[in-house]
C-alpha cells in the first residue's frame, strides 16, 4: 500500500510539472489540436458517405457505426496521453539514454507514462469523448449499472490490449535496428476494427481476436451495443488486455532489457 501511495504521490508531482511545461506552448497546442479536429472530421465524413450509399453493415446502423468510429478515436487519444511515451523506447535504446530509466529506484515502465505528458491529446480526448456519448445517445440504448461496469472493465482493457501491442512492438528494438516498419504495420491492422470485423474474412478475425487487436474499439462496443456475446468471450474481452499486457512486459521487454548493453559499457 505504502508503495502504491508512493507511486500516485510520484505521478501527481511530475503531472503537475508537465501542465506548466504545456502552459508554456499554448499555440503549438492550439494548432495541434485544430490540425487533429481536422482529420477526425474529414474521416468522420467519409464513414458518412459510406453508410449514406450502404445504409448499414451488418446490424450496425449510421449511428452505431459512429459510436465506433469515435471510440476508438477516443481510446487511442487516452493511450496516447499516458502511454505514447512507450513508442521512444527504441529511441532510447539506440542513444544510451535508457540507461537513465533503468537506474532510478522507481518502475521502468511507469516511468514511459510519468516520462512527459502528451499535450496534444488532452484536446482529442475531450473532442472524442463528447463525440462519442453523441454517437451512443443517437443508439438510443438502454443503460444499466451492470453493463456500465462491464463497458468500463472492458474499456480498460483495450488499453491495456493497446499498450502490450505497441511495448511488445517497441521491445524489439533490441535486436533490431529498426521499429518503424512493425509499427506502420500495426497501425494499419488496428485501422481494421473502424468496421466491424464481420465484414472480414475468418482468417482476418481469428488474428483480430487472438492477438488483441480486437479489443481496440470493436469487441468492447460491440458488447456495450448488442450484448450477444457469450460468457467466456465476455471473460475473455475483460482478462486479455492485462493478460497480453503481463506476456508483453514479461516475454519480450524483460527479456530484451537481458540483452541490452549499456552506454556506459
Amino acid at each position: 500500500m505504502n508503495q502504491i501511495r508512493r507511486y500516485v504521490k510520484l505521478y501527481g508531482s511530475f503531472f503537475k510539472m508537465d501542465i506548466k511545461r504545456i502552459g508554456l506552448y499554448r499555440a503549438n497546442l492550439l494548432t495541434s489540436s485544430f490540425g487533429y479536429l481536422l482529420d477526425s472530421l474529414a474521416t468522420f465524413f467519409s464513414v458518412w458517405l459510406i453508410l449514406n450509399q450502404v445504409g448499414s453493415i451488418y446490424e450496425w446502423g449510421m449511428p452505431e457505426m459512429f459510436a465506433l468510429f469515435t471510440y476508438t478515436l477516443f481510446l487511442l487519444s487516452i493511450w496516447e496521453f499516458f502511454f505514447v511515451n512507450t513508442l521512444e523506447i527504441p529511441f532510447l535504446i539506440f542513444d544510451g539514454e535508457l540507461d537513465i530509466f533503468l537506474t532510478r529506484p522507481v518502475g521502468d515502465l511507469f516511468q514511459f507514462v510519468i516520462f512527459e505528458l502528451d499535450e496534444e491529446s488532452i484536446f482529442e480526448i475531450i473532442v472524442s469523448f463528447l463525440m462519442f456519448i453523441g454517437a451512443l445517445w443517437s443508439c438510443h440504448l438502454t443503460f444499466d449499472l451492470i453493463k456500465i461496469g462491464i463497458f468500463l472493465l472492458c474499456t480498460i482493457s483495450a488499453l491495456m490490449g493497446l499498450e502490450a501491442i505497441y511495448l511488445a512492438i517497441s521491445s524489439t528494438a533490441f535486436w533490431f535496428t529498426s521499429t518503424q516498419g512493425l509499427k506502420s504495420i500495426v497501425y494499419q491492422i488496428l485501422q481494421l476494427n473502424r468496421y466491424p470485423l464481420e465484414i472480414y474474412p475468418n482468417f482476418v478475425k481469428i488474428i483480430m481476436t487472438v492477438i488483441p487487436f480486437g479489443l481496440y474499439g470493436y469487441y468492447p462496443l460491440s458488447l456495450l451495443l448488442f450484448g450477444q456475446v457469450s460468457s467466456w468471450m465476455t471473460l475473455y474481452i475483460i482478462f486479455s488486455g492485462p493478460i497480453f499486457l503481463l506476456l508483453a512486459y514479461f516475454g519480450v521487454w524483460k527479456i530484451g532489457l537481458k540483452h541490452y548493453t549499456s552506454a556506459a559499457g
